[in-house]
């Protein structure tokens, strides 16, 4: 008798983004569970994931993947929030072949709103203060002291990310596109991340970390994070899922003020830079969502506790230059870390290098963190 597992697909986009490669050597790590899916074609796809597909990101092109694999359960993966706003129009069309946990389109933008998701907040009294633009141009506006953060309503990373510090400044930003102006809480940086697994409401398992360092260091994404508890956080966070009655992974990020006091900086509606971490430590998140998506029983491992990550090419690797002799220590890897596109990677994380160089999106996200450093 035939007591093999049904192939689970995992649909991804960029081959290059670091999330989708660490995803996919933690699963070669552990036996190759899953066979990975691009919607990029390329020698890089096919150099960085042995053994993976492609797809075209369209309802011919699904339902071309799915009568290929017609007795695979193919689930859809939320790495970018464009590509989910694109997944809602098309999911309706394919007749429930593709497998997914995602919050309602009315949730996701919500929840992606930088602006609604803070006024959102507020009932529980955790909402940094916001400004309105027109405000910040007024001198008045100003006390001593006020710094306010000025962020797109709608992105992710330090992509736009702006502190201001009086009306001048205000004035000569001249935004493009719909921003959130929050009260600069606290130093900026040492931001908690609450990741979380829901389903209709209810959290299967979530997980908190804490950034250790950022680059640029004045704020942007994490370059090294590590696993934290604080059990105010946790309350908090199981009271909005409660409120949203809403499914997916989501990680919500909160800042600590001078007073003490837990705020809600924004929430990520989709896979989180540090992915890797919760997965890598035995949380399992993107585990347990596959196995919702595909009506299999929950899997448990052994947790460790004390774990954390690191992003070093580029940025630790600038970071530690930056110290001198005092920080070359630093170049040693620990047992308890997972190195971001280096570990379980072997020798194609000098390929990931390469292509990383020739890829001009990632080039432009280096020169803007450099100006910002």
């Amino acid at each position: 008798m035939n007591t093999q597992e049904p192939e689970i697909i995992l649909l991804f986009d960029d081959a290059l983004d670091r999330r989708a490669f660490d995803l996919y050597n933690l699963n070669r790590s552990k036996g190759s569970r899953y066979q990975f899916a691009f919607t990029e074609k390329s020698r890089a796809q096919r150099i960085l994931y042995p053994g993976s597909i492609t797809y075209e990101n369209s309802e011919n092109g699904l339902w071309t993947l799915i009568e290929q694999h017609p007795s695979s359960s193919i689930v859809y993966m939320p790495l970018l929030e464009e590509s989910v706003e694109a997944f809602y129009s098309l999911e309706p069309l394919l007749q429930g072949r593709i497998l997914s946990l995602l919050p309602s389109p009315s949730q996701f933008a919500l929840l992606r709103d930088k602006v609604k998701i803070t006024q959102w907040a507020d009932q529980w009294h955790c909402a940094p203060k916001l400004f309105s633009y027109e405000s910040l141009c007024l001198e008045e506006t100003w006390t001593s002291g006020l710094r306010v953060m000025a962020k797109p309503s709608h992105g992710r990373g330090s992509r736009g990310l702006k502190v201001l510090h009086n009306h001048k400044e205000a004035l000569a930003f001249e935004p493009a596109e719909s921003y959130v102006y929050q009260a600069f809480v606290g130093d900026g940086k040492s931001v908690i991340g609450v990741s979380v697994l829901a389903h209709q409401g209810k959290i299967v398992d979530s997980y908190q970390h804490q950034r250790i360092r950022t680059y640029p260091e004045s704020g942007g994404v994490s370059t090294c994070a590590a696993l934290c508890y604080e059990e105010d956080l946790a309350a908090l966070v199981l009271k909005m899922i409660t409120d949203l009655n809403c499914s997916g992974l989501l990680m919500f990020e909160f800042l600590r003020d001078d007073e003490g006091k837990w705020l809600l900086l924004e929430c990520n509606p989709r896979l989180w830079g540090t992915v890797a971490l919760g997965e890598s430590a035995g949380h399992l998140l993107i585990e347990k969502y596959i196995a919702l998506c595909c009506g299999q029983p929950l899997k448990h491992n052994e947790i460790q506790t004390n774990y954390s990550i690191r992003w070093m090419f580029p940025y630790e690797y600038l970071w530690i230059a930056k110290g001198g002799v005092s920080r070359l220590h630093m170049l040693r890897k620990k047992s308890n870390e997972w190195h971001i596109g280096m570990s379980g990677a072997g020798f194609r994380f000098c390929w990931y290098v390469l292509y990383s160089l020739l890829d001009q999106k990632k080039w432009k996200t280096f020169w803007r963190k450099l100006r910002q450093s």
